[in-house]
Parts: C-alpha cells; sequence; structure tokens
C-alpha cells in the first residue's frame, strides 16, 4: 500500500517525466519537420494553393519608391524585385543612351508590368 507521501511523489514524478517527454518530442519535431526551401519552392507552393503575385494579374500595377540617392542599379534591382522588368543590363543601357547625364528620378512612380522598357526609362530617368 502507498502512503499519501509516496503517492504525491509518483504523480509528481509521472507529470515532470511527462512535461520532458513532450518538450523533448515538440524540439525533435521542430528541427526534422521543416525543411529550409528555396523562394522558387515557396513560389510553386504558393502558386498550388492559388496565391499569384500582385504582377502576374491581368492590368496589375507595382508603385516603386526611388530614393534620391539611388542608381541606375538600384532602380534596375527594384524593377526586377517587383516583376515589373527582368533585364537589368537592358534597362540601364536605355537609360544610358536616352539620358547620358540621367539620374533616377526620386519620389513615388507607377508602373505597369510588360511596359516597354523605352516607357519605364522616360517616366523612371532624367536629366539631372
Amino acid at each position: 500500500m502507498l502512503t499519501n507521501h509516496t503517492r504525491k511523489g509518483l504523480t509528481l514524478a509521472l507529470g515532470v517525466g511527462f512535461g520532458l517527454g513532450l518538450m523533448a518530442g515538440a524540439m525533435l519535431w521542430s528541427f526534422g519537420a521543416a525543411p529550409d526551401l528555396t523562394d522558387d519552392e515557396i513560389v510553386a507552393r504558393a502558386r498550388r494553393l492559388g496565391m499569384t503575385r500582385a504582377t502576374e494579374l491581368p492590368g496589375a500595377k507595382v508603385t516603386l519608391l526611388v530614393k534620391p540617392e539611388a542608381t541606375l542599379e538600384d532602380l534596375a534591382a527594384m524593377l526586377k524585385a517587383s516583376g515589373t522588368y527582368a533585364d537589368g543590363e537592358m534597362f540601364i543601357a536605355r537609360a544610358k543612351a536616352k539620358h547620358p547625364d540621367g539620374k533616377p528620378k526620386a519620389g513615388l512612380h507607377v508602373v505597369t508590368p510588360g511596359e516597354p522598357v523605352d516607357q519605364l526609362v522616360d517616366l523612371l530617368v532624367g536629366e539631372p
């Protein structure tokens, strides 16, 4: 027959053991369950769930915030990251050809993905 003191000790030991087991199981699950995904894998999973980028919708507009210290390279990177225009080298080449001393125009600019590069250059680059 167990004494009241022994029964409390056994209950405490079982509770602590159960809690430690849950914590250990959760740690093992969290470290092994979710592998690191690449950006492409994340986008592919999102598309399977019906999610899209705003730039994939017909007629979608993208707003770019161009800071006063931005360079043409920064602007080309912004266009690529937003899905507006992928060929950064072509954008820089056209900007330099149309505006040899040109700098990015600071401010908010609304562009539509798929716009011709010359329209983007005229909108986003100007003479100092």
